[in-house]
């Protein structure tokens, strides 16, 4: 199962809003890609969606929020 598939499948379970965009987007429509990373457009408000997100995604969510904040 390849990264995009895994958290694909994260995304779903804690029915988080969500689009595959950029270059992986392109070339889920059979359009050549040439960068190799994966980029996802997430709408959620964070202090909802956190409750719904595994502990691990939990905790890093909750540094780079805090880190906004400060």
């Amino acid at each position: 199962m390849s990264l995009q598939e895994r958290v694909l499948g994260r995304l779903k379970e804690a029915t988080v809003p969500h689009a595959l965009i950029g270059a992986g987007a392109m070339a889920a429509r059979g359009v050549s890609r040439s960068t190799f990373d994966i980029d996802f457009l997430v709408i959620a408000e964070v202090e909802q969606t956190l409750p719904r997100l595994p502990a691990e995604s939990r905790t890093l969510w909750s540094r780079i929020v805090s880190q906004r904040k400060s």
